[in-house]
């Protein structure tokens, strides 16, 4: 995972991790799921319905992204994306019914696809080149690639000085 992955993956997973603290503080005595979820927006800000539930599994994603992040483990970086991903999934499918574990709304499917989509595309970049690092011959990044060598190891349009 490239620094800048990493730290991207820090900040999503931050910002997941206060959002489902916030969640689980405003919804702490209500009924674990179901449609009775918090509305977070009379209480602490515009995130939309929690449940209980739905809080204890974004601080659990959130926790597990951060430290994957911290420690450079993309595979805990993406299985947190995925499982944002499932419970997005799962508020999208009940979205409509009686039966909401999540007790989500479009906010809350929005706000799980949001981590899913940035943790997934952050954990799965591909790592930093380090200077100075063998390339294969012809490597679209080598700058000597596609170049017809000379003699001595020189392109076949430099000019080499002679020893006079």
């Amino acid at each position: 995972m490239s620094e800048p992955a990493r730290r991207g993956a820090l900040v999503v997973a931050g910002v997941a991790l206060a959002i489902g603290a916030w969640a689980l503080v405003a919804s702490w005595g209500m009924p674990v799921t179901g449609p009775e979820g918090v509305e977070l927006l009379e209480r602490v800000g515009p995130i939309g319905p929690f449940s209980p539930l739905a809080a204890g599994l974004t601080l659990v994603l959130a926790l597990a992204a951060v430290a994957g992040a911290a420690a450079r483990i993309e595979a805990l970086v993406l299985l947190s994306g995925a499982g944002f991903a499932l419970a997005a999934a799962l508020a999208l499918a009940q979205s409509g019914t009686e039966t909401k574990l999540l007790a989500a709304s479009g906010s809350t499917f929005a706000f799980l696809t949001a981590a899913a989509m940035g943790l997934i595309l952050l954990g799965s970049t591909p790592p930093e080149r380090v200077e100075g690092a063998e390339r294969a011959p012809g490597d679209a990044s080598d700058p000597g690639a596609g170049e017809d060598m000379g003699p001595a190891g020189t392109a076949a349009g430099e000019r080499t000085r002679s020893a006079s």
